[in-house]
């Protein structure tokens, strides 16, 4: 009977070293692979964010060109992040500060290729106005 209760003693300590080795394992391997992974799909999605934003205002930019001067538009962009958007040419880019302190650029075209603008937008909801006032050459944005 003493020989029994020895060995399941042991079989016990057994399965304990087992499983604290399983541990630590777990978390010297997996899971700074998840976070890596956790880290580039939120990486992805801001990015992502922001490009469907930047369509979401040349979509703005475009009905006004294309409904001509002394038109105007109100787009409302939620932004996850601050950004500034540069416009040059019609060419709308923005750069998007990822997990690891760089920059990945967002580029997105408008109609108006005569447009030159600079957008600085906060985290959250944005009021943007697309203006083309009549006798003006160019379209105006403004963030109210």
């Amino acid at each position: 009977m003493g020989i029994l209760k020895e060995n399941n003693g042991q079989i016990s300590f057994e399965y304990l070293l087992l499983f604290i080795v399983s541990l630590i394992l777990i978390n010297v391997f997996i899971l700074p692979m998840i976070s890596t992974s956790i880290d580039n799909i939120d990486d992805l999605n801001t990015a992502y964010n922001t490009k469907s934003q930047m369509e979401e205002l040349v979509t703005g930019i475009n009905q006004v060109y294309a409904s001509g001067s002394d038109s105007k538009r109100t787009v409302y962009l939620n932004m996850k992040k601050d950004s500034q958007i540069d416009i040059n040419n019609g060419i709308l880019t923005s750069d998007v500060l990822l997990s690891d302190n760089s920059y990945k650029k967002v580029e997105v075209e408008s109609n108006d290729l005569s447009l030159n603008n600079k957008i600085i937008l906060n985290k959250g909801l944005n009021r943007v106005i697309i203006e083309w006032k009549e006798n003006n050459s160019q379209i105006e944005i403004d963030k109210i």
